[in-house]
């Protein structure tokens, strides 16, 4: 493995299978990444299709809304309303 082999690189050669699982990991594993880390990047690069998508952001919507949003976000955390601050997010988020 080469020096200067980025993450994404080791991925697509364990997909084509030019990288075993075990190396994968180990590289992985040498350069810092942590275990929890590790086994979702290789998660991952095993199914490609179970890696969930970016949420999008509306660019265009009127930073007071978010403000204000926000503050009832702080209100409901101050005052420990749990099922408001479960409403406060958007439905994919986790």
């Amino acid at each position: 493995m080469q020096e200067n082999t980025t993450i994404p690189q080791m991925i697509e050669w364990f997909r084509q299978g030019r990288l075993p699982r075990r190396q994968l990991i180990k590289s992985l594993t040498t350069i810092g990444v942590s275990a929890v880390g590790v086994n979702a990047i290789v998660a991952s690069a095993e199914n490609p299709s179970a890696v969930k998508p970016s949420p999008t952001v509306n660019v265009t919507e009127d930073s007071a809304t978010h403000l204000q949003m926000h503050d009832q976000h702080l209100v409901h955390q101050s005052q420990g309303n749990t099922s408001e601050l479960h409403h406060d997010y958007a439905d994919h988020a986790q």
